[in-house]
């Protein structure tokens, strides 16, 4: 979990996502699938939205990542379709 120093280690994110350690170690290796309410509470605690926990485009985790390691409210670049409308 590299991201914000204060969310780095699963017990940190727990805590703050109030979900249990182990939860998030089986999310983490995919051996539990989580529900809309954990990615809701895994969301909060990094303070981005649920569907950016789920998206696959590479410029959107990217901002996501900043966002969470940095504090910025940059817009994420979106690609594809979406982008040309």
């Amino acid at each position: 979990m590299v991201t914000n120093p204060n969310l780095d280690t699963q017990p940190k994110l727990a805590n703050k996502s109030g979900l249990s350690q182990q939860h998030i170690s089986r999310l983490l290796r995919c051996e539990a699938s989580a529900t809309t309410d954990a990615l809701v509470q895994i969301a909060r605690a990094l303070k981005c939205e649920p569907w950016e926990l789920l998206t696959d485009d590479q410029a959107i985790r990217e901002a996501v990542y900043k966002r969470v390691i940095g504090g910025l409210d940059d817009e994420p670049k979106r690609k594809g379709r979406a982008a040309s409308q």
